[in-house]
């Protein structure tokens, strides 16, 4: 008696692993419609026209319920309304210090220096503390934010524009009027100097207000008083910019010929090489901004943003509870792949693909665990069979996940053959004899469509039950003289190696009785 065999998977759990693809994941969804730089590591984020605060792991710091969030500076950030209007000032964690008093803000200007921050009251300027409480009182036709603790401001218009610089306290340090030149505009210091615009030029001035001899391009300021409301200076000759403490930071003339007052600091490019995919594509150059070397702004499908995080460690890692399945007669062998999620973020949902096959897995805590029920069909009659799975992973389109595994498809006992008998004795006048053959299963699970054969003779067992026994009969022609008879018994299911008995069988035909005369 032979023994068949059922099928048992051998996993290999050693897998090779694309690094960069695998410990990327979303900080943020690509559900935003804008997400700004870093300042002080909280970025601004609008969703639905509303705007909010993440930190720098994506850590939602306020929810994007506001007109206007503006860049924090100073530990603060500020809210405002459409019409500028100050909402409220908020810390790092998100607590709120609602403004009661109606006052408005300046956008280019909405930002902390020094303590500060530049507010408008019936038309005149002064300044708030970061606890929202006046600290310069609102008296100034014109003012500007304060940069290494000075300001330059304007008390009354209607007597020229007698441009000064004060300190943090409100008192005048230096008058630009000694200059003896026709000031239209006062701009931040930076490294202890600041640029003045005069009706003639520009200047350099240090923080006791006497001129720096520096070399600059000619900058002739605009004459109309709207145009120092925009977010740029157009002058004469060409653009000037500047920040939001009102520095000057570059002039651009007509010639396309830039001077560089403030340089900026420099992005770094050193993640630039992990390879990231969004829905089966890398996205291009353009829709990505790193942020820092650990992450990034991505624009997917040309509407919509999300941020990308890079971790040491993989996001998502693969197991099964064992190496070793069974599969009975060619039927699925089921396991569960168990995913992890090693990430400090929650997923939302996670689509695993096995082979190109698609399941969903269900949301994942930081450190949760969810399994997805695998199957794995034996399509070869093959000793041994080999599969290769590639396991990728996908949250909102982006890869966060893969992993390549190998599997064996491997035969044990699952079928028996018995010949019940060895020797058959055939009746005088009989031409024909009857061999009985017994399939047993060992399983217990049924085995469909078992094929019998003895030499070019077949039954086939339409439904063998677990662990039940059938008999089918062959039928042969009678010996013309007694002797043995090997026979050459199969049994096999489908997309399973056949079980074999060679079974050898006496076969005894009696002499006929002598005539009688």
């Amino acid at each position: 008696m032979i023994k068949n065999r059922c099928i048992t998977v051998i996993c290999a759990i050693g897998c090779c692993l694309s690094v960069g693809a695998q410990n990327i994941g979303w900080a943020l969804k690509p559900e935003y419609d804008a997400i700004s730089n870093y300042s002080e590591g909280i970025a601004t984020v609008a969703k639905n026209g509303k705007w909010g605060y993440v930190s720098d792991g994506g850590t939602k710091i306020l929810a994007p319920e506001y007109d206007a969030a503006y860049p924090f500076s100073e530990g603060r950030g500020v809210l405002a309304s459409k019409d500028g209007t100050l909402v409220a000032v908020v810390d790092q964690t998100g607590k709120l210090t609602p403004i009661r008093e109606k006052l408005r803000i300046d956008s280019r200007f909405a930002a902390f220096s020094d303590g500060l921050l530049l507010v408008n009251k019936n038309r005149k300027w002064g300044y708030i503390n970061k606890d929202g409480a006046q600290a310069i009182d609102c008296k100034y036709d014109v003012a500007q934010p304060f940069s290494e603790g000075l300001a330059a401001a304007v008390l009354d218009s209607r007597q020229c524009y007698c441009w000064y610089y004060m300190d943090t306290n409100g008192k005048a340090v230096f008058h630009l009027s000694d200059l003896k030149k026709d000031i239209y505009w006062a701009m931040g210091f930076y490294e202890g100097k600041a640029l003045v615009l005069h009706s003639k030029g520009a200047l350099f001035v240090n923080r006791s207000g006497q001129e720096q001899k520096e070399t600059l391009p000619q900058i002739t300021p605009p004459e109309a008083a709207d145009d120092y409301f925009k977010p740029t200076l157009a002058c004469k000759e060409g653009i000037l910019t500047f920040d939001a403490k009102c520095r000057a930071l570059s002039f651009i003339g007509k010639n396309n010929k830039e001077t560089k007052f403030i340089s900026a600091p420099s992005e770094s490019d050193s993640r630039q090489e992990l390879p990231i995919m969004i829905n089966g594509t890398a996205p291009a150059p353009e829709d990505i901004r790193w942020l820092t070397p650990s992450a990034a702004v991505v624009k997917v499908n040309n509407s919509k943003y999300g941020m990308l995080i890079v971790y040491d460690a993989p996001v998502l890692t693969f197991s099964f509870p064992s190496d070793t399945l069974t599969s009975v007669f060619g039927n699925p062998a089921v396991v569960n792949l168990n995913i992890r999620n090693t990430s400090p973020q929650k997923s939302d949902q996670i689509d695993i693909k096995v082979n190109g096959k698609t399941f969903q897995a269900t949301a994942l805590p930081e450190g949760g665990m969810a399994s997805v029920p695998l199957s794995f069909d034996k399509t070869t009659d093959d000793e041994m069979e080999r599969k290769d799975l590639s396991i990728t992973a996908y949250e909102e389109g982006l890869q966060i996940g893969e992993s390549k595994k190998t599997i064996y498809i491997k035969n044990v006992p699952a079928l028996s053959i018995y010949v019940p008998t060895s020797k058959i004795t055939l009746p005088i006048g009989q031409n024909v004899y009857s061999v009985k053959v017994q399939v047993k299963n060992l399983s217990d699970v049924p085995a469909n469509n078992v094929v019998v054969t003895i030499d070019q003779q077949m039954q086939i067992l339409s439904n063998l039950n677990g662990e039940e026994t059938e008999t089918v009969q062959f039928t042969f022609p009678a010996p013309k003289e007694s002797g043995s008879r090997m026979l050459y018994i199969s049994a096999k299911s489908p997309n399973t190696p056949a079980v074999t008995a060679n079974v050898r069988v006496t076969i005894e035909t009696p002499l006929p009785p002598p005539p009688t005369f």
